[in-house]
């Protein structure tokens, strides 16, 4: 979850999250809106048959909220589906309305909900007081019909105060378009026409604490940061890091969240509704982490938890104790009651450290970068003077929690390097680095990253990996198969596996990486020299150059030359895709990319997305742009106030680039 965005989508997110729980309710067994003394598992440990960790922390805010029953066995069946009919009670509790519920529940909106269906005021509120939903072409709803990720989709755009005049486009694709650019869609892998779970459900709503509407309206507010410290179930309290203690809206007697860092969250008359964690990956106990004493072992684990029944993950995913390896770092999410494993080590110049190294609450390396220091690697660090080197070994947020001698451990992260800046890849999420220098040399790369004097930052190219094509329906690479959590990186920035092709060939693929469980969790699609492709305008050139014929690509202002001796048809002025070979002396193939002429600037959603052909195409922010009449390259935000239409070029069924003449 970003902290960065606005407080107002959270408290949106949350009243709609305690909407899907009460929605839900109607439902034998699962969600409903009855006793505080809910269903879970083992009180607060989580529901038995909950493994994805996101999906348990999106349950356990709610939980808290007093709103959320399982199953009699502990159980939350995250894999059924909601009732449209569900999915409306849940709409409507989210707006804060189910009071007016009542006015409209002898009114008779659709034919096929009568005033005695359970769910006739929610339906009939949500059509007609609110005007979120709407019937089928034929005049009826159809509340016992699966809700899909379309419909849900639309409903929450509409809640956020999206009109679907704006929207616009080809519905779902539009509409799931704009979510996905607000976030809405992480973690729901159903199409627009596909039924959702809810765990999708769960995750949907939850996402919404980082999505940004039109109008950024809020409806409940969110405190300072802070930690939760303890619970009183009798006195119906909680007391916060901030000394100060809240009554809450749903008294409950434990919560997993208790030791987290967060956020609180307020209904109206200041009693505490929920409590909102920073992070879904972060650690539920400050400054604890256990360092992995030798491959598959568990010691220190079951005292880092506090109990022995345990998930356990390692960058991301599923583990087991014999993923483990020797100086792997532990720590304890007590939201999901996870211990979370990350392999990540840097070798780096001790740049110092606040206040100092005995005590060090602070660490700086690669070029003032500051690392956030656990207890755990005090005593390390304490062995060493500034100016020496050594190897970091890092938690899945980048903090650190051991200390080695390099000449001993050597390190094994990787950087990124986009606009200018590195970013350190961190378990599976990349951390920005404060290095300051010139790294245009490394621009659209990621590489291997150590440091061996203050103030730098020593960068090595990458190769190799697993091999093969690019398979995303079959989720392969080759042979091997793809990690639920694999990053993609193009051109040195992460990219969302929904704005890739369906497959890409082995010869765009500039290194992939394999975990511990031999699946690829990083896929490096361009990567400077390594099989770049370039993007851009074409000059065919006619002379001779050591006996070669040349072409040159033109990229946003960056010209690229290189031999090529049989163009296939390309001609100057033409918009292309030139690929480099490995040295980069060369050029492999130059082809023209495919064009959809003359699209018009209404067809755009926001500057996430565009519609053409019937179809709608994710688009980068980084997008290239070129105006034809002055022979110029613009950015996006200038190419659609130039001109009232453009022209898409698209390789690999992704847009590349436009054109405004």
């Amino acid at each position: 979850m970003k902290r960065s965005q606005s407080t107002g989508i959270r408290r949106k997110a949350l009243c709609l999250l305690l909407a899907l729980l009460l929605c839900l309710g109607a439902a034998p067994g699962g969600f409903s809106a009855a006793a505080p003394a809910a269903v879970y598992g083992a009180a607060s440990g989580g529901f038995s048959d909950i493994s994805d960790q996101n999906t348990a922390v999106a349950v356990e805010v709610l939980r808290i909220m007093g709103v959320l029953d399982g199953y009699p066995d502990g159980s939350f069946h995250p894999a059924e589906g909601l009732t449209r009919a569900q999915f409306c009670k849940m709409a409507v509790c989210a707006l804060n309305t189910e009071d007016e519920a009542g006015r409209y529940s002898t009114v008779t909106v659709f034919p096929d909900v009568k005033a005695s269906h359970w769910a006739a005021p929610y339906i009939n509120t949500a059509a007609k007081g609110k005007g979120i939903i709407a019937g089928f072409a034929d005049g009826y709803f159809y509340p016992e019909q699966q809700i899909t990720a379309g419909q849900a989709v639309t409903i929450l755009l509409r809640m956020l105060g999206y009109k679907d005049e704006k929207v616009g486009g080809v519905w779902p694709d539009s509409y799931m378009a704009l979510g996905s650019s607000i976030g809405l869609l992480e973690g729901v892998s159903a199409g627009g026409r596909g039924a959702i779970s809810r765990a999708e459900a769960a995750r949907l709503f939850f996402n919404l604490l980082s999505a940004e509407g039109p109008e950024k309206n809020t409806l409940y507010s969110l405190g300072e940061s802070c930690s939760l410290e303890s619970v009183d179930g009798g006195a119906g309290s909680v007391k916060l890091s901030d000394g100060k203690e809240y009554k809450v809206v749903h008294p409950f007697s434990e919560t997993s969240l208790r030791g987290a860092e967060g956020q609180p969250v307020f209904a109206a008359g200041g009693k505490l509704l929920t409590f909102l964690p920073d992070s879904v990956s972060g650690s539920g106990v400050a400054g604890a982490a256990v360092i992995i004493a030798s491959n598959g072992s568990n010691t220190g684990l079951a005292a880092l938890a506090g109990r022995s029944d345990y998930k356990l993950y390692k960058n991301g995913l599923p583990a087991t104790l014999s993923d483990l390896k020797a100086h792997d770092v532990a720590v304890y999410n007590s939201a999901t009651n996870a211990i979370e494993v990350c392999d990540t080590r840097v070798s780096v110049y001790y740049e110092g450290s606040e206040p100092n190294a005995a005590n060090a609450t602070k660490l700086f390396a690669l070029g003032g970068t500051e690392f956030k220091v656990l207890a755990s690697a005090r005593s390390g660090l304490s062995k060493f003077r500034s100016g020496q080197q050594m190897t970091l070994l890092l938690t899945a947020d980048g903090a650190v929690a051991g200390v080695e001698e390099s000449r001993s451990l050597s390190g094994n992260a990787l950087a990124a390097v986009s606009n200018g800046q590195a970013k350190l890849l961190c378990g599976s999420r990349f951390i920005p680095l404060a290095f300051s220098g010139d790294l245009s040399a490394y621009e659209g790369q990621v590489l291997r990253i150590s440091s061996s004097r203050r103030g730098a930052l020593d960068l090595s190219r990458i190769s190799g990996g697993a091999g093969g094509a690019l398979d995303l329906k079959a989720g392969k690479l080759g042979e091997n198969a793809l990690a639920a959590n694999a990053l993609f990186v193009d051109l040195g920035a992460e990219t969302a596996r929904a704005d890739l092709a369906d497959t890409i060939s082995a010869s765009e693929i500039s290194y992939s990486r394999r975990n511990w469980a031999g699946q690829v969790d990083l896929v490096v699609l361009r990567n400077g020299g390594e099989g770049l492709i370039y993007f851009g305008k074409a000059d065919v050139r006619v002379e001779k150059i050591e006996e070669k014929d040349y072409v040159v690509v033109d990229c946003g202002g960056k010209r690229s030359i290189g031999p090529f001796r049989s163009y296939g048809g390309v001609r100057t002025d033409q918009f292309v895709a030139a690929a480099l070979n490995k040295d980069g002396t060369a050029f492999t193939y130059v082809t023209a990319m495919d064009k959809i002429a003359a699209v018009p600037m209404s067809a755009w959603i926001g500057d996430t997305a565009v519609t053409a052909g019937g179809k709608t195409y994710a688009v980068s922010a980084q997008l290239l742009c070129y105006n034809s009449a002055s022979q110029r390259w613009i950015t996006l935000e200038q190419a659609r106030d130039y001109s009232g239409s453009c022209n898409l070029y698209l390789y690999n069924d992704i847009v590349r680039l436009i054109e405004v003449e």
